[in-house]
Parts: structure tokens; C-alpha cells; sequence
């Protein structure tokens, strides 16, 4: 009977420490994938807040751009207009 108890003892000890490194690898898992998810949408929404207003302004000139040109029947007409804002000369 006391043979019994030491190995049941023994048992339960060496099952101890596996469920603490377990868990110790479970918590290990969970702080790695907060970070890959941190590395991943920090960028991105500070990505989002910087360049929204240059994405904006550059919209703005395409609309206008492509608008204009649908209105004045093409883009041969808007070359000069073009030239003009992109600091060139006429020819």
C-alpha cells in the first residue's frame, strides 16, 4: 500500500510540473498572437488616419481631371490644361 501512495505521488508531481509548462506555453501563445495582431492593424489604422488626406486631395484631382475630361469630349482637349498645372509651357 505505501509503495502505491509514493508512485501516485510521483505520478501527480510529474503531471504538475507538465501542466505548468503547459500553461506556461499557453500564455506564451496568447502574448505572441496579441502582438502579430498589434504589429499587423497598428499600422494599418495609423496608416489610415496620416494618409487619408493626401488620399482625399488625390481623389479630388482625378474627379476633377477625368470629369472634365468626359465633359469636354476627350483627353487631347486637356493637355494643355495639363501642362498648365504641372508647371509646363504650351508649345
Amino acid at each position: 500500500m505505501q509503495k502505491i501512495l509514493e508512485r501516485n505521488t510521483h505520478a501527480l508531481e510529474e503531471n504538475a510540473k507538465l501542466l505548468k509548462s503547459i500553461h506556461r506555453g499557453m500564455i506564451f501563445g496568447r502574448i505572441l498572437s496579441i502582438l502579430k495582431l498589434l504589429f499587423i492593424v497598428v499600422p494599418l489604422i495609423l496608416a489610415y488616419i496620416y494618409l487619408q488626406p493626401y488620399y482625399k486631395d488625390t481623389m479630388k484631382f482625378y474627379k476633377e481631371f477625368f470629369g472634365s475630361a468626359s465633359s469636354n469630349g476627350g483627353l487631347n482637349m486637356l493637355l494643355p490644361e495639363l501642362q498648365d498645372m504641372l508647371g509646363g509651357q504650351k508649345k
